[in-house]
């Protein structure tokens, strides 16, 4: 009787178990759809303000004046602040890109890290959502990566490496000689997968 019991309840808590991991993916998966959904939105935004300012420049009307020295150009949508968008041509994805990050933010696209363009040194890191940094790590050494600025210039990069840093690594992210940098966690979100990318020479220009 008492093993019975006994395998009665193991039972019950297996299905527990089972239905609070179903329950946790089912979250997870939502949360995935609604930060996709909130990339699109901002990619929109952005995109539509960046061709505004192009057509400014065109017709010699009020351009916005250049950002203060060792600030990023900006563009603003309800309060949220974007400094470009992120192309990655061989995966066939367009992203927003904020211009500060935190966990907040990074439910709604991926985040500048740190640095720049213009400063060769910019960091991007993204969530590990399949419409967001996800498809990143599908990069290969020689594909291209363009950053477009607020401004609507083109910055083209190539990339150089791909590596997997442990907790105790996170140090090198920084500091690298590598123009651009992409990073997420990886699947166990223990460890961080970095894409390197270096500009590629006499190949900056503004989006016609």
């Amino acid at each position: 009787m008492r093993r019975q019991l006994r395998g009665m309840l193991l039972l019950i808590a297996g299905m527990a178990m089972l239905l609070t991991a179903a329950g946790m993916l089912a979250l997870q998966e939502r949360q995935a759809t609604v930060a996709g959904q909130n990339a699109e939105v901002l990619l929109e935004k952005i995109t539509e303000q960046i061709a505004v300012k192009k057509e400014e420049v065109i017709y010699d009307t009020a351009v916005e004046e250049a950002p203060p020295a060792g600030e990023v150009p900006k563009a603003t949508w309800q309060g949220y602040d974007m400094i470009g968008i992120l192309r990655m041509p061989s995966l066939s994805m367009e992203l927003p890109i904020l211009q500060e990050w935190s966990y907040d933010l990074l439910e709604l696209s991926p985040c500048r890290y740190s640095g720049s363009a213009e400063g060769g040194d910019l960091i991007i890191l993204g969530h590990n959502y399949k419409k967001h940094f996800t498809p990143m790590k599908k990069l290969k050494v020689g594909d291209e990566v363009e950053f477009c600025d607020a401004q609507g210039t083109v910055y083209r990069y190539q990339v150089t490496k791909t590596e997997i840093l442990k907790p105790a690594e996170l140090d090198r992210l920084t500091g690298s000689e590598h123009d651009l940098t992409l990073f997420t966690c990886t699947g166990g979100g223990y460890k961080r997968h970095v894409v390197r990318c270096d500009r590629i020479p006499e190949e900056e220009s503004v989006l016609r």
